[in-house]
């Protein structure tokens, strides 16, 4: 079973809801409520009896950054450190795993919390591939 939940912020104005949310918010806002839900998700894991892992998608690199240094997640992924290191979906998922895996069996932690940047899936090392694949196809027909 799993859950699906939620955080709205937004220091893009990605979103407008006028009725709930008069301004957009500003970086310490977003930070702040990304921080508190992150970290809550974080310490629910002395009252959960199974495992669990909380992906938290934040939005920027720079936001990503600064709630990773308040909250300490288990595993942070910025999308320029994935293309530096061309980093595949299934090597990040084999990392995932390894890490449970070893805080389980090390730590006996069972949840943990896996932030990403808005930028997680555009700077895989297959999306490069896919990319220029589609560039030479549009050449060659050109």
């Amino acid at each position: 079973r799993a859950t699906v939940a939620c955080v709205l912020h937004s220091i893009s104005d990605w979103v407008r809801l006028p009725s709930w949310i008069s301004t957009n918010l500003g970086f310490d806002s977003a930070c702040g409520c990304l921080s508190e839900v992150a970290g809550n998700l974080a310490l629910s894991r002395q009252s959960l009896d199974r495992d669990i892992y909380h992906f938290v998608a934040c939005g920027s690199k720079t936001l990503t950054l600064e709630v990773a240094m308040q909250i300490r997640p288990t595993l942070c992924f910025i999308g320029e450190d994935l293309a530096q290191q061309k980093l595949t979906l299934s090597g990040i998922m084999d990392q995932i795993c390894d890490v449970i895996v070893a805080r389980h069996h090390d730590h006996g932690l069972h949840a943990g919390v896996i932030m990403v940047s808005d930028d997680f899936f555009e700077q895989l090392f297959e999306m490069s591939q896919l990319r220029e694949a589609m560039g030479r196809l549009r050449n060659e027909r050109l």
